[in-house]
């Protein structure tokens, strides 16, 4: 593993208690054999919950013996690809050592030769471990505990749920989604991967904290009105005092009431074709992924990576879905939250105003 070293950029920060890295220990186990590298950045006016969170790795493993190296970033809200040092340093990793991203943005592209490597693709050529987190930039300091809250679920019980939902999923072709607040939305699924997010190494998704069953739909088959709560506003998360309104056809978004949304999606279509991306001024627009959260612990509060797991949610994202089984390839995929769902696959209702039925 390439050295890099960025501690000292962290010396004004204080470690967090975070007693669920021995779990993460534990899941992807890790010993003093295996090479860490973490990616970490500084935030902004007092917002550091990335600086503090990969502070508390370090320390935790370097105490454990692991060598390690750190690269502490500036804080960016741009779609960018990683830092040159830090790209090749997770690309001199070997079978089984550990990648660690927590970033107050939007998450990192990896990269060869000028052009993306998507993260599966990483973990599967070199046969890495990866834990990853972003978006903090949204998680407030009296919300902290509440999200590490998250990373205790029970394991147990959340891989027998998600197998049994992954099931549903692969027998069923359509979702219909209603909820209290007027949702009345609907997806069809296809043949495609469903993904169980447990924590298990042998899927692509290795966000935490972990609890979601979901897939990519069908590009042109989201249809109706959906209600959300929670949004993704680029590199941040909108925890919304009420529910507002987005409205699909034919699989594309074609009205939103999401605060700045519209702001944020004509920014990704300039980024997009900037970057020479095939249809980029629908990509950003297209329905991406269908999901259900199934982590116990978590809570909706106002960072996305935690609340898509909420227990009995659904979500929804627009943009890339190529790396989980889906078509489109482009820059930017953010997710939607709605509370209190009703979820029908095909004639068999799942989920009862957020509480699960099987």
């Amino acid at each position: 593993m390439i050295e890099i070293n960025d501690y000292k950029k962290l010396s004004k920060f204080n470690v967090l208690s975070f007693n669920s890295i021995k779990k993460i220990e534990k899941i992807y186990s890790i010993t003093k054999k295996n090479n860490i590298l973490i990616y970490c950045d500084l935030g902004k006016r007092g917002l550091n919950a990335s600086a503090r969170m990969g502070k508390t790795f370090y320390k935790y493993f370097k105490s454990k013996g692991n060598n390690i190296s750190i690269f502490v970033d500036n804080y960016s809200e741009k779609l960018v690809f990683a830092p040159k040092k830090f790209n090749e340093a997770a690309f001199s990793l070997k079978k089984n050592d550990l990648l660690i991203l927590v970033g107050s943005g939007m998450t990192l592209y990896f990269h060869k030769k000028g052009k993306r490597v998507d993260k599966n693709i990483l973990i599967n050529k070199l046969g890495i471990k990866m834990v990853s987190t972003n978006g903090l930039i949204s998680l407030k300091k009296e919300k902290i505990n509440v999200f590490f809250k998250a990373f205790n679920h029970d394991e147990k019980k959340l891989i027998k749920l998600n197998k049994k939902l992954v099931s549903f999923f692969e027998k069923s072709k359509k979702a219909i989604v209603s909820c209290p607040k007027g949702t009345n939305f609907s997806v069809l699924l296809g043949k495609r991967r469903v993904i169980s997010n447990d924590g298990s190494l042998k899927d692509f998704s290795t966000n935490y904290p972990v609890g979601e069953v979901y897939t990519a739909p069908l590009e042109n088959s989201a249809n109706g009105i959906a209600f959300v709560k929670s949004a993704k506003v680029l590199g941040k998360t909108i925890l919304l005092k009420k529910p507002v309104k987005m409205e699909f056809q034919n699989g594309l978004l074609v009205n939103n009431d999401v605060p700045n949304l519209k702001k944020g999606l004509k920014k990704l279509e300039l980024f997009n074709k900037k970057k020479g991306v095939k249809n980029w001024r629908k990509a950003p627009y297209t329905i991406a992924e269908f999901a259900i959260g199934t982590n116990s612990k978590s809570k909706l509060i106002g960072l996305m990576i935690n609340d898509e797991k909420a227990f009995g949610t659904i979500h929804f994202a627009i943009g890339a879905n190529s790396h989980f089984g889906g078509k489109t390839k482009c820059n930017g995929h953010m997710d939607y939250v709605i509370e209190k769902p009703t979820l029908f696959l095909d004639n068999k209702k799942l989920i009862d105003n957020g509480k699960f039925l099987i």
